[in-house]
């Protein structure tokens, strides 16, 4: 059986409901959920993870980034719902080997 402190489930709960309306807000206008590889990478470093986590979640299929073109140097983009989703799938993780 596996027990949860209540800081852990509560952290979880709230950053599932807020990866939720991300998705929710990506169906009513998705270009809201739409950033550039460099905006993601601030988000995660204000949530406490390495700028690395992108290409470590893109490479085990967590997030799907989508190029703005075809030439090599056009703009990457991720989906904020993505990283919130990946977030919280990697706390989850985490509070579960625990």
């Amino acid at each position: 059986m596996m027990n949860i402190n209540m800081q852990d489930l509560t952290w979880l709960i709230s950053h599932a409901v807020d990866a939720g309306v991300q998705e929710y807000m990506k169906g009513v206008d998705p270009s809201l959920d739409k950033v550039k590889k460099s905006q993601a990478e601030r988000f995660l470093e204000s949530r406490g993870y390495k700028k690395v986590m992108l290409s470590k979640w893109t490479e085990a299929g967590l997030l799907h980034p989508v190029k703005s073109g075809e030439t090599q140097n056009c703009a990457l983009y991720f989906s904020l719902a993505e990283i919130k989703k990946a977030i919280c799938i990697v706390k989850a993780k985490e509070i579960c080997n625990n």
